[in-house]
């Protein structure tokens, strides 16, 4: 997993690939797959939360253009955007980890006969 511009990207033997392909292989791991379902459901908390501070934006707005008391929309408006911050963390740090879990427990004892860099021979892995 890497971040990209927009979005995280992800790679499979160095190969980027999508996030729904991730998700598909990482389901074959109940631990990751528990850990990247943790994942999505603090990333749709985060998206709320962003929602959320916009709102008590337009109504910190509305409330000081009409030179009322703004206390109530700013603590909204800063408690959800710390919120939102720490869901969107912590939903990345849960996505590496359920990625870190699955490499970790892999079965990496595969035989494998593939053909040199060069072309001149036959090189088995392990």
């Amino acid at each position: 997993m890497d971040k990209g511009f927009w979005s995280l990207k992800f790679y499979k033997d160095d190969v980027q690939i999508s996030k729904e392909k991730a998700e598909f292989i990482l389901r074959s791991d109940k631990k990751a797959s528990s850990m990247w379902e943790n994942s999505k459901s603090h990333n749709l908390i985060s998206w709320v939360a962003v929602t959320a501070t916009i709102g008590f934006g337009f109504w910190y707005r509305r409330t000081t253009i009409n030179v009322s008391d703004g206390t109530v929309p700013l603590i909204g408006m800063i408690g959800s955007g710390i919120m939102s911050a720490s869901f969107s963390s912590s939903s990345t740090n849960l996505k590496k980890k359920a990625i870190k879990h699955y490499n970790k427990n892999r079965d990496n004892a595969s035989f494998n006969i593939s053909p040199t860099y060069n072309g001149l021979g036959m090189v088995v892995s392990f």
